[in-house]
Parts: structure tokens; sequence; C-alpha cells
């Protein structure tokens, strides 16, 4: 190593050292910022966790991930099995919104499928994908395929499932009657389901049901006029006797 190269050498280090030491007082600035914006009890509920002083601590990442954690599971002490059937009922209960969005759906449903991943992992669906024919014929990378991508392919397919079906009933019921004539054409990643949602042209259904309430609120704005005039009118009449 030349002279030139050993000064070029410690000038990088240097700035090396610089950012390293800029991006630990940034970190410690938003850990920070983060826990004021916490209310007591979530900041007691954090430096109570286990993980508080190994992982915690002055990690703002750490610190969002266990904010996230500890707001949907808000009691402190649960029956193991509880915080397990309540995420899970919690992922199973999830619906499209009458007017929701597409973007706004997915969003919540990653939320929560991110929470039940975190709590029981991505592998407890093995021993169901084991005793799927689609196993039983697959060769050995297959199968090991089937059992990596497991809970991917379940949440989405509950994602699609649970999607508006005044929107996207044909297409629903057009991926059951490809798959009765042995042509598998379910998305097997949430990227996968939302583009195909967003692809498809939003069922006649739909926009009856749009209609339809449309006209509910027109008739009922009617009505509420009549009533006001006949009020109206009652006093009058009342007035003048």
């Amino acid at each position: 190593m030349t002279e030139y190269d050993m000064i070029e050498y410690k000038e990088v280090f240097r700035e090396r050292r610089e950012q390293k030491s800029i991006l630990q007082d940034n970190e410690h600035k938003s850990y920070s910022l983060i826990m004021t914006m916490c209310t007591s009890t979530m900041q007691h509920r954090i430096e109570s966790d286990s993980d508080f002083d190994s992982n915690i601590k002055d990690n703002p990442y750490s610190l969002l991930k266990a904010i996230k954690k500890k707001m949907f599971d808000p009691a402190k002490s649960k029956y193991s099995f509880a915080v397990f059937t309540k995420q899970l009922e919690r992922l199973l209960a999830i619906r499209q919104e009458d007017g929701e969005s597409l973007t706004e759906y997915v969003k919540r449903f990653k939320q929560h499928r991110d929470n039940m991943k975190e709590l029981i992992g991505s592998t407890f669906l093995d021993k169901f994908i084991k005793n799927t024919e689609e196993y039983q014929v697959s060769d050995t990378a297959g199968k090991k395929k089937l059992k990596d991508e497991g809970f991917t392919s379940w949440t989405s397919f509950l994602l699609l499932k649970y999607s508006d079906g005044k929107k996207y009933g044909s297409l629903k019921k057009n991926l059951q009657t490809q798959l009765a004539l042995k042509n598998d054409q379910y998305p097997k990643k949430l990227s996968e389901v939302t583009d195909v949602l967003q692809a498809h042209v939003w069922d006649p259904a739909y926009n009856e049901n749009l209609k339809k309430k449309k006209k509910q609120r027109e008739d009922a704005k009617e009505a509420a006029k009549e009533e006001e005039a006949k009020a109206l009118a009652q006093k009058k009449e009342d007035v003048k006797s």
C-alpha cells in the first residue's frame, strides 16, 4: 500500500466513522421522539418488556415493532391460547368494507397477516400441506416449494375470499370453476391477488347496489322534506285556530 493509498484509506475511514456517529445519534433522537409520543401506559409496557434492555432501548426500529405488537394485543397478561385465538379471529373476520378502496383493504389485511405470522410463524400449515394431493404428486423440490410458500398461498386466498363480493363475485366464481376443471388459476401471492382485483371490471351487481343506495338516500331526503312541510302546515293551522 502506497503512502497515497494509506492517506485515502484513513480519510474514508474517518468519513465512515463520522457517518456512523451521526446515524447513532439520529437513532437515539428518533427513539426518544417516538417514546415521547406514546402514552405513559404504553411507555411502561414497553419498558417492562423482557427484551427492552437487550433489543428495544435506543433502537427506533425495534421500538416501532414493539408498539405495533402491543397495540394489537392490548392486554398485558393473557392466556397464550387466548392470544392465538384472538389473532386468528381477527385475520378470519376481516372483510373489505362497503365503499372501502382496494388499497385500504389490502393495507388492513397485511397488518393482521403480519401480526399472525409474528405470533405463530409461517410453518404451522406444513402438516396440512403434506396431506394435499398436489404435495403427494410433487418431486422433492416441488414439495419444498409448497411448504415454503404455504402461508403466503393461504393468506393470498384469504385476501381474495374476503374482498367485496359485489365487486369481485364473478371473478371468484370463475376461479372456482377453473379449479373444478383441473386448471388452478388462483393467485399465490398478495401482490398477484391485488393485480387481479385491480384488473377486474366491477360486477354489475355493485353498480346496481350503488344506484339502489342512492335512490334510498333520495327517497329518505324527499320523505323528510314532506314531513317538514306537513309539520309547518300544521303549525300554521294551529296558529290560525
